[in-house]
């Protein structure tokens, strides 16, 4: 494919998984009784509201280069307080994004099965599945800023989370090595699970 054709369907992709990752945060938050991220504009469609121009960029070297798909969106805000219970409710809230992105591959893989036969939906059906299942598997990893970090943080006492988000939030330093740990052993995690599942969707 022409490297600048495929550079400008990878953005495009990027931006459209991204936007609907972070939109299934932040409206998952409000429905269970947290609207922070309504009032700060993010239940939105606008893909700039949910932009962090690190995370893409890095979602978008490492798609282009053919691995599997590292990056991160701005975290959608969510107040503990406001949840209804927030003991129940913040896991399935950091869950949402991931799931959102394997219900997108599904409908990738749909839409393959549909469009596969002409060249170019082809190449974007494969390109938005692969995306979606990387994405989705590498924010289940335990490691802030990452969703499966807040997942951890929701299954753990409410005091002990509140004490380890308090330490992370306060340093910066914490988030930068925990992507930085994050990419360097996501291919060690994710590429079994991702593999398998790419197999199940494209067949």
């Amino acid at each position: 494919m022409d490297i600048i054709l495929n550079l400008i369907i990878t953005i495009v992709l990027i931006l459209i998984i991204l936007t609907f990752h972070e939109l299934a945060h932040g409206w998952t938050a409000w429905q269970f009784g947290d609207p922070t991220a309504k009032y700060e504009g993010r239940l939105t469609l606008n893909p700039i509201s949910h932009l962090d121009p690190i995370g893409a960029l890095c979602l978008t070297v490492t798609v282009c280069l053919g691995w599997p798909a590292m990056g991160w969106a701005k975290p959608v805000p969510v107040v503990r307080e406001r949840l209804a219970n927030p003991a129940v409710h913040l896991p399935i809230v950091a869950l949402a994004g991931p799931v959102s992105n394997f219900i997108m591959a599904f409908i990738g893989a749909i839409l393959f099965q549909l469009l596969g036969r002409m060249p170019l939906m082809n190449i974007i059906c494969i390109r938005f599945i692969q995306i979606n299942l990387a994405l989705g598997l590498f924010n289940l990893i335990p490691i802030p800023p990452l969703d499966g970090f807040r997942i951890l943080m929701g299954l753990l006492p409410q005091n002990m989370a509140n004490n380890i988000e308090y330490k992370v939030s306060s340093n910066p330093a914490f988030q930068y090595v925990g992507i930085i740990i994050a990419i360097l052993i996501a291919n060690a995690i994710i590429m079994a699970p991702y593999r398998y599942l790419f197999g199940l969707l494209v067949g």
